[in-house]
């Protein structure tokens, strides 16, 4: 199965040997992708469309998976049982709808190893929610597929932080190098809630990746907010497409201004206060790549 590079970010993300949900999966592409390179066991590809379900179910069968992907006519994880998979992924689709997704199915998501994500919108009101909700987004990776650019968020839930080898397209091994082994008695808080508390305050502590391992710093609201819009991890570790993208941005941003600049009226004026501040955010992760 060949897939377009967005969908192929998102697949090889996938920690092999985990059990896949495949939400929205619309033609079945990434579990077939996934199964057939012996990444997944076995995958349950759900959409919300009789339509792209019956197209998938056509893929599946031609592919002779049948045996080894179940699709289920399901709105995001109605249809699926908590602990039923490791991993959940969920792609081409906007941050609202996918917050939704995550929000309805929560039994389901505080169950899962990993969650696989790539929104199409507002990307960072899923970063922001995944940190509500105890996840931490260990890996980001991004690409250019037909001129539009493409953002994959990789998550854990935080108690296993430290005990599953992260995917081979991530940096990981090959699999989970060891069973959860000491991280089991903390897996009982997971479907408790709160297994670390984020209060909202000025300043947060945040991971930061040193090799093979993650130690703590502080680090500012602003910084947060930061992290939030383009990403800590493809920040620090001065990824190229996010550089061209925030290239792009900053001289969208500058042209706009520019314009306001020469026809001020109340509502230019109160768009120009915004856009000083985008600039500002812009030019401040463009640091990033001058240090």
């Amino acid at each position: 199965m060949n897939l377009s590079k967005r969908l192929r970010m998102v697949a090889d993300c996938v920690t092999k040997g985990n059990v896949v949900a495949d939400v929205g999966c619309d033609h079945a592409y990434i579990s077939i992708y996934l199964v057939e390179g012996k990444i997944a066991p076995k995958t349950i590809a759900l959409d919300v469309n009789e339509g792209p379900l019956l197209r998938a179910q056509e893929n599946i069968i031609s592919y002779g998976m049948g045996n080894l992907i179940t699709t289920r006519l399901s709105d995001g994880l109605h249809m699926l049982e908590p602990n039923e998979v490791d991993s959940i992924v969920i792609a081409g689709m906007g941050g609202p709808l996918m917050i939704k997704i995550l929000e309805e199915g929560s039994e389901c998501v505080k169950a899962a190893k990993e969650l696989i994500l790539q929104p199409q919108s507002e990307i960072w009101r899923v970063r922001e929610y995944l940190h509500n909700l105890n996840f931490e987004i260990t890996k980001e990776d991004m690409c250019i597929d037909e001129g539009k650019y493409y953002t994959v968020l990789y998550a854990q839930p935080q108690f296993l932080r430290g005990c599953v080898a992260l995917p081979q397209s991530l940096g990981g091994g090959a699999a989970m190098s060891q069973s959860l082994g000491g991280c089991s008695a903390l897996s009982q808080s997971i479907g408790g809630g709160a297994v670390l508390s984020h209060e909202k305050r000025d300043s947060a502590t945040l991971p930061r990746e040193e090799g093979s391992f993650r130690e703590e710093r502080e680090v500012t609201k602003e910084t947060k907010e930061l992290y939030n819009r383009y990403g800590r991890y493809l920040l620090e570790n001065k990824h190229p497409i996010l550089k061209q993208f925030l290239e792009k941005e900053r001289t969208k941003a500058y042209q706009i201004k520019e314009n306001l600049e020469s026809n001020s009226t109340p509502k230019n004026r109160e768009r120009y206060a915004e856009l000083l501040k985008e600039i500002e955010m812009l030019e401040d992760a463009l640091q990033y790549y001058r240090s």
